[in-house]
């Protein structure tokens, strides 16, 4: 019952098959009897993320981190359930550690950027919406964040051609976003 690569694999098939209670209780075995093991710190964040939990994730992560600071994952997971339980001053930090180190995730600069609008950084989150525009190059959540951000504080010249490019790729003016676009000269 505690051989880790068979409470390793527990904990991955009972969280594929949403049994996440299992998947909790695995993942705790496998801390008490590793207390060194940073693996099913990973796996507790995730379900918690998956069950939008973010308190849980941030507390887990925090743990998970002790153990291994650099931790792409973890820092990449708390730094977005930062974002969602709006401590956004805590969540840059551990997004911009994802990147660092290599998290395979692409919208983390989509998130970074959030944070720093909510914290009132418009400069930076303008960069973090430009940067996760190219990570994200289908995607219209970084031109339409930058470009309300901006028109909203009435710097339409710098939001047009954010919203000029969301227009484009829409095929049109989206219609929760006419009043902006036409506050910003847009048709």
């Amino acid at each position: 019952p505690d051989h880790s690569v068979a409470l390793n694999n527990s904990v991955i098939l009972a969280h594929k098959l949403k049994q996440f209670d299992a998947a909790i209780q695995f993942a705790e075995t496998m801390m008490v009897s590793n207390d060194r093991d940073v693996r099913p710190h990973r796996y507790l964040a995730a379900i918690y993320a998956e069950q939008e939990q973010p308190q849980k994730v941030i507390e887990v992560a925090h743990s998970g981190l002790l153990i291994e600071p650099n931790d792409p994952n973890l820092n990449y997971l708390k730094g977005l359930a930062h974002v969602i339980d709006e401590s956004y001053e805590y969540a840059i930090p551990h997004l911009l550690s994802a990147d660092q180190n290599g998290s395979r995730a692409n919208d983390i600069y989509l998130w970074t950027g959030i944070a720093a609008e909510n914290l009132g950084l418009i400069e930076e989150a303008v960069q973090y919406y430009e940067r996760a525009s190219s990570d994200l190059p289908v995607d219209p959540r970084p031109y339409a964040r930058a470009g309300l951000m901006l028109a909203n504080m009435n710097r339409c010249a710098e939001a047009r051609k954010y919203l000029v490019n969301l227009a484009k790729r829409m095929g049109g003016v989206d219609p929760t976003l006419e009043d902006v676009m036409s506050k910003c000269g847009i048709r």
